[in-house]
């Protein structure tokens, strides 16, 4: 028999048969089409090892006006930017809320029960401690889950530990204390902050105590470090002896907008209904 020359068209077609796919591509894996002939895909590199949180189901690449890159993805939960190595998260907030430290939590238990008037939270929200809170052998910082809501005025974060003591309605933000005039170094109390020589902690709130202007930033843990204190070089010297906390002493948490998921009203919250649903051009309230 002679031979005959076989054309494949170019394409992947898996909505038909293998018989009603004659003469194309019918399944395919880690392919591309150039030039009317497949290639294997050239391989890939992970780009950062802190993942997404929640299901990406969108991304947006852009460079700045300098070329700078920048990547942003978009989850049923949180909106995030990844930028030089690091992933930020840039999802609009609710609202923010400074007040007294109220935060209850149990011995041997990680859930920790949140006092914060007229708060608005819902089972699912994300909230953002942004100063950090020691409570109970905790130290609170950073982003957590909703578990519960107990009233228009409590609900409930699961800490990333259990509480060595049991606390009612109490907590306290970080102070500075100053010994006296010309000191360039700040005593940190911070009860059970974990932190070492040499380690990193961060100042979210700018903070001036006997002088001494503590910025927004990062400084060195120095010595002596205790179970509850430590000392910072924030640079300048102080111009008195003074005690003060972080943020007026008071909690300071940010409320991301609600999720898709955990949002009770049809339409409402982030990341919720069907993309290009409804008539086209008429806005709507979600």
């Amino acid at each position: 028999m002679a031979d005959r020359k076989l054309i494949l068209r170019p394409g992947v077609d898996s909505q038909k048969s293998q018989l009603l796919a004659e003469g194309t591509w019918w399944a395919s894996q880690l392919i591309r089409f150039k030039d009317g002939l497949p290639q294997k895909i050239g391989g890939w590199q992970q780009l950062c090892a802190t993942p997404f949180t929640g299901t990406c189901t969108g991304l947006k690449a852009w460079a700045d006006l300098m070329g700078n890159p920048y990547l942003a993805g978009g989850t049923e939960q949180r909106l995030e930017v990844f930028e030089q190595g690091v992933l930020y998260d840039i999802t609009p907030l609710r609202k923010t809320s400074n007040f007294s430290p109220s935060f209850s939590t149990t011995i041997s238990q990680p859930t920790v029960t949140i006092t914060d008037t007229a708060n608005g939270a819902a089972v699912g929200d994300w909230v953002n401690i942004i100063v950090p809170v020691s409570v109970g052998g905790l130290i609170l910082l950073g982003f957590y889950h909703v578990i519960n809501v107990v009233d228009a005025n409590d609900y409930q974060i699961t800490a990333a530990s259990n509480a060595t003591a049991t606390v009612s309605n109490g907590g306290a933000v970080p102070s500075f204390n100053t010994s006296g005039s010309g000191v360039s170094i700040a005593t940190v109390t911070l009860n059970n902050h974990g932190l070492v020589s040499g380690g990193l902690f961060n100042v979210q709130v700018a903070t001036t105590v006997g002088g001494l202007v503590i910025g927004i930033g990062t400084y060195v843990v120095g010595t002596p470090v205790t179970t509850n204190t430590f000392t910072i070089a924030p640079g300048g010297t102080s111009s008195s002896g003074a005690t003060v906390s972080e943020n007026g002493g008071d909690a300071q948490i940010q409320y991301l907008i609600p999720t898709g998921f955990a949002s009770a009203t049809a339409l409402t919250g982030y990341g919720i209904g069907v993309y290009g649903s409804g008539p086209y051009g008429i806005g709507s309230g979600g």
